[in-house]
């Protein structure tokens, strides 16, 4: 007695609203032999009470299978008997455009439709129909605050039609939760799509279903049970991912942390000395003149006091701060980026595209920004977690290391040494301290280690600069929970995962975990499209 079918539509309306980035809204595939081509909307054979309005829809499609809004369609009804109510429409976002048929007479009709080089056609059948009454019971048996149902009677319509168009609803209603819904004057005979919405506290479609029916009886009884809707994705998400390097590369990068800790540290002076009288190419009666404590408090002295002589309090200061800076910027050296994607398949996998477009160095007092071009396709797995695969990047450590020195840590210095070697020379300006530490053995063995150290300093940075560019490839990958923070049933932020960084090149392969966060950058609230349809009728 009571024909129905239902549809878990919630599911493939979760695919359908997906981020994409190809094809469009309501692409279809290719056009025929790469051609543009029209399609009806629903059902191609429909059926019209006598009297009444019955509203067909066309869909436009490029050569590329992309629907196309705003193109002019054309209409013609044959034969003759049913007028148009406007013989042609532009096509909307969804590049649909309807007919609007008024069933004056009965009979059998063909609606054409026109577009450019494209066409299309359904048949219309006129007649007086019976009519009955459809009650729809509505249930909801799960955790989300779900306090009202809004339902939508479609005619000529079945839930997977509603999948590639939504057309204006006959009728419409709103009940609590757990209420009865009813329906007067339904046809007999007529295939109809009963869309419920579950709706939240805060106005958020929580929950959907969707029955196709055909009423056969004057008086029938539906039910729609309400499950909840998937959780879309929020993307596309710009991501930040935040690495420690500093324990990673120790014969390198420790070099350049220590060469800057030397120029910051309380005494640099005393310092460079141990540096000259420890180094392997200082000759040896330098090294057995600086082995008395005495011999090197003394150099250290004339050259202690020199620095004083030649850099201001203030110069002194911002190479101090070299040091901390260069603490800072490599543990927690961050790449902020963008993560597009295409609309991922059954298995929640999508071909995607990352790309690195900020480095954000940590300073000892603030951050510097620096822009970035990296990029590279990566396989993304969606679902309460996002897994992206490791993808290649062409970025050299080295490079990064001296992105940073130059344009955020050094630029903060006076006279902005373009290296962590030249501002070795600036600090120690030789020249200028043999002119102020006089003459004699002392003096003599001040001024050699002065020279002697810049030589060895700028040499070891030089080296270790080489060696990071060694590193040329960075490999990302990570993994994080997606949340919905806001309640509105999307995934919109990226939130306690874990990066990894991996650098490979001539000098082999080095890891470092880290942390990967981000948010999405399109956080709209979701317009159901069977409500949008809704608007301003109920």
């Amino acid at each position: 007695m009571l024909a129905r079918r239902l549809i878990p539509l919630f599911a493939l309306l979760a695919l359908a609203c997906a981020p994409m980035a190809d094809p469009g809204p309501g692409g279809g595939g290719p056009g025929r032999n790469g051609a543009a081509r029209l399609e009806v909307v629903g059902a191609s054979a429909l059926e019209a009470d006598l009297g009444t309005e019955l509203e067909v829809g066309f869909r436009y499609l490029d050569a590329n299978g992309q629907t196309v809004e705003g193109a002019l369609v054309r209409f013609a009804m044959t034969p003759a008997g049913s007028p148009l109510v406007a013989a042609s429409a532009p096509t909307d976002a969804d590049g649909v455009a309807y007919a609007m048929v008024r069933a004056d007479e009965a009979g059998a009709y063909t609606l054409e439709a026109r577009a450019d080089d494209a066409e299309a056609s359904a048949t219309i059948t006129v007649r007086a129909m019976a009519r009955g009454v459809l009650e729809v019971n509505t249930r909801y048996d799960g955790a989300r605050p779900v306090n009202e149902a809004e339902l939508a009677l479609f005619a000529n319509a079945s839930c997977e039609d509603l999948l590639r168009a939504v057309p204006t609803p006959e009728a419409v209603a709103s009940v609590p939760v757990g209420g009865t819904a009813t329906f007067e004057n339904v046809a007999l005979d007529v295939r109809y799509a009963v869309y419920a919405l579950g709706i939240d506290g805060m106005d958020n479609v929580a929950a959907e279903n969707c029955v196709s029916h055909t009423m056969t009886e004057t008086h029938e009884t539906l039910d729609a049970d309400l499950a909840d809707i998937a959780v879309r994705l929020g993307g596309p998400y710009a991501t930040v991912e935040t690495f420690d390097v500093t324990d990673g590369f120790s014969n390198d990068l420790d070099t350049l942390l220590h060469v800057a800790g030397g120029l910051g540290s309380d005494d640099p002076a005393l310092w460079l000395v141990n540096e000259v009288r420890n180094a392997p190419g200082t000759p040896g009666w330098v090294r057995t003149a600086l082995g008395s404590s005495v011999t090197r408090e003394l150099a250290a002295g004339l050259l202690r006091d020199a620095l004083a002589d030649v850099h201001t309090p203030r110069e002194l200061s911002e190479v101090v701060r070299v040091g901390a800076d260069m603490d800072a910027a490599f543990s927690g050296m961050t790449l902020e980026g963008e993560l597009t994607y295409q609309r991922p398949d059954e298995f929640g996998v999508a071909m995607s595209r990352h790309r690195i477009n900020m480095l954000v160095v940590p300073l000892s007092d603030g951050e510097a920004r620096l822009p970035q071009t990296a990029s590279a396709d990566v396989v993304v797995t969606f679902g309460d977690r996002i897994e992206m695969d490791e993808h290649a990047l062409d970025l050299s450590f080295g490079q990064l290391v001296e992105i940073i020195l130059s344009e955020s840590i050094l630029s903060r210095v006076s006279g902005r040494p373009g290296s962590l070697g030249e501002l070795v020379a600036q600090q120690f300006d030789c020249p200028a301290i043999a002119a102020r530490v006089g003459t004699g053995t002392t003096a003599d063995i001040a001024n050699m280690v002065c020279e002697m150290g810049v030589t060895n300093l700028r040499n070891r940075v030089d080296n270790a600069i080489r060696n990071l560019w060694d590193y040329d490839t960075l490999h990302l990958s990570g993994d994080s929970a997606l949340t919905d923070t806001d309640g509105d049933y999307d995934y919109d932020a990226i939130e306690g995962g874990v990066a990894r960084a991996r650098w490979t090149g001539g000098s082999g392969e080095l890891d470092f975990p880290g942390e990967f966060t981000g948010e999405s950058t399109d956080d709209e609230p979701y317009r159901h499209p069977v409500r949008e349809r809704m608007g301003g009728i109920l």
